[in-house]
């Protein structure tokens, strides 16, 4: 029963984000208030590439971007894990959802005020609320969530503390880019929308998942990807005490 309703936790949720993150960096995008902070100097890049190569993609660029962030992550935590791959694949996967997304909903910003309003609203919400599924989920998922949630686990610190200083880092490393790259302050890619976002993400994303948990009837059962690895570590420490232990008594 327990391995069943992990099945469908984690099917559901990795679903839900892959689904529903695509849409809101698409709505951002469609309001031209800015896009969210870890969005933001992947949509710089692509403003800059696809001037001089107009078939590179939105999509094209998010996957470009989050391989770089992989690398950072196996550099500061030293270490390298097969399912890493998998992460990037899922990456790609993210990326052409997302160019799907654009082809569907259109890739201009809205014309009227209220519409673009309405669209960086849902953005930031669809955005948060899909980075709380992946927070709950052990299948593979986009590099941005992995990320903070492999360094928080393995630094052994607060995932929404992780978060909001990673947030920042983007938001700074998105000016300097666009200034760099585009020669200017760039507020399709800047702007309001990605003030609110980096103000309201964090909090927004533990939020979510507090709501999910609540629906989520026999959340007590269910082990999570973060208790499975805490459990882990703490066998793991168990152990070397043993070990120690067992050291220290012989003559």
């Amino acid at each position: 029963m327990q391995e069943h309703q992990i099945h469908i936790r984690n099917v559901a949720m990795w679903v839900l984000g892959m689904v529903l993150c695509p849409l809101g960096v698409t709505l951002s995008a469609r309001a031209g208030f800015g896009l969210s902070m870890v969005e933001a100097p992947v949509y710089i890049l692509y403003l800059r590439v696809s001037q001089a190569f107009p078939k590179f993609t939105f999509g094209m660029a998010e996957y470009i971007v989050q391989a770089l962030v992989l690398a950072m992550l196996c550099i500061l935590i030293r270490k390298f894990r097969a399912r890493y791959l998998l992460s990037f694949a899922t990456a790609v996967m993210f990326g052409v959802i997302l160019d799907g997304w654009r082809n569907v909903i259109g890739e201009e910003v809205y014309a009227g005020i209220a519409a673009r309003i309405l669209a960086c609203a849902a953005g930031i919400l669809l955005i948060a609320f899909a980075v709380a599924c992946f927070f709950r989920t052990d299948l593979p998922q986009e590099v941005w969530e992995m990320f903070v949630k492999e360094y928080s686990t393995e630094k052994e610190k607060k995932m929404t503390k992780v978060k909001w200083i990673y947030d920042i880092t983007s938001l700074v490393l998105a000016v300097l880019l666009s200034l760099i790259l585009l020669k200017k302050f760039e507020i399709t890619a800047i702007g309001p929308g990605t003030v609110a976002s980096t103000i309201l993400n964090a909090p927004l994303i533990g939020l979510f998942g507090r709501l999910i948990d609540t629906v989520w009837k026999d959340r007590e059962n269910v082990l999570t990807p973060q208790k499975e690895r805490e459990e882990l570590k703490k066998r793991e420490e168990e152990e070397k005490r043993d070990a120690e232990e067992d050291e220290s008594i012989i003559p």
